[in-house]
């Protein structure tokens, strides 16, 4: 059986440039990606009568996205990141990935960057990891 997996080459982590403004732009030097790191939250349902533990499911909770990039400290996305790090800005972002034929599947989510710290070697290149803090649903639209 053929598989089906997915080339990491295009996907790509966008921001939208203006809250509530619905134009996205993609964020500069992206070398890759974690999350969303979605689970659930557990709610502790044990009473007298049970013989073990017992769970319900509780609020999901999409976690963080981290990336990893390229650091550019002219760069307007990046100086836009620290900016919001400082203001408490909440933006859209969407991840695109880059698998459709006419549409691609996209998630996307409000979130705040939480931190970009910059790391720094000798016979490197200036690198730095975005962390957003996931708030609220994560909207996923399939490919087509």
């Amino acid at each position: 059986m053929a598989s089906n997996a997915l080339k990491t080459q295009g996907i790509s982590v966008e921001v939208e440039a203006t809250p509530g403004g619905g134009t996205y732009t993609a964020i500069a030097e992206v070398t890759g990606f974690s999350g969303p790191t979605t689970e659930a939250a557990e709610i502790e349902v044990t009473t007298l009568a049970s013989l073990a533990k017992e769970f319900i499911p509780g609020l999901a909770d999409n976690g963080e996205v981290t990336m990893e990039v390229n650091a550019v400290p002219s760069d307007t996305q990046h100086n836009q990141v620290r900016s919001d790090i400082i203001a408490g800005t909440v933006r859209s972002y969407r991840i695109d990935f880059a698998d459709g034929t006419t549409t691609n599947t996209t998630y996307t989510f409000d979130a705040f960057v939480k931190s970009f710290p910059f790391s720094a070697a000798a016979d490197d290149k200036l690198a730095g990891t975005i962390a957003l803090r996931v708030t609220g649903d994560i909207v996923v639209a399939l490919a087509t």
